[in-house]
């Protein structure tokens, strides 16, 4: 995702003023492939993220594939996976005109922001961070899911200094096909078994958390 001064470089561009019921406030970042906003439900009294996906990627016949297994993945959350570190995913919408994802909204930041020499975590919070993630990864394994891309700017911190895994959109489900998937995961938090393309466990996603990578 883009910085709020990366963003002013696209304040120009046009940006929806609805999704379905949901009323767009603002822009909370922008990815290679999709726009979140920040939005109000008006059914449910609450804000939320919406990720929306390029319409003209989804478009696209050299993206439309792995795209449509990203939404996909993040779709199949709705209603799965009810953990407290895990960010809550309400609705997946897609029809002629667009694709989006009605998510939790966190108001804080990411581990990333950490990541800096002269920024670091102290490390009892680094310790909460990690077993507190480590839960989460537990459960969705437990629950069929292997999240693939575990790294600092998937882990959301919110303001009370709590910790929301984000981003299955490379997740692998138990019961896929491996052979028919797309390979997902960021190259310098993959595990060894991911580039290698070998078959992954529960093991895979504390990788990046056991190295100190995370």
């Amino acid at each position: 995702m883009q910085s709020p001064s990366q963003l002013n470089s696209v304040s120009q561009t046009h940006h929806p003023d609805q999704l379905g019921k949901y009323e767009i406030v603002s822009v909370l970042g922008k990815g290679a492939t999709s726009t979140v906003y920040l939005a109000n439900d008006p059914f449910k009294h609450r804000q939320v993220a919406i990720k929306l996906f390029d319409p003209e990627l989804l478009s696209n016949q050299g993206f439309k594939r792995r795209l449509h297994q990203i939404f996909h993945n993040e779709a199949s959350l709705v209603g799965q996976l009810h953990h407290p570190h895990i960010l809550a995913v309400y609705d997946a919408v897609t029809n002629h005109k667009n694709s989006y994802l009605v998510m939790e909204y966190i108001a804080g930041g990411t581990l990333e922001t950490y990541c800096c020499i002269d920024n670091l975590m102290p490390i009892e919070q680094v310790i909460e961070v990690i077993f507190k993630a480590t839960r989460a990864l537990d459960y969705a394994f437990h629950h069929g899911v292997i999240h693939r891309d575990v790294k600092p700017a998937n882990i959301l911190l919110t303001r009370m200094g709590d910790v929301k895994i984000s981003d299955f959109g490379s997740a692998l489900w138990a019961d896929a096909d491996e052979t028919q998937l797309i390979a997902g995961g960021s190259p310098a938090y993959m595990s060894p078994e991911q580039i290698r393309q070998d078959p992954l466990s529960q093991q895979t996603d504390i990788y990046a958390p056991r190295c100190g990578d995370v």
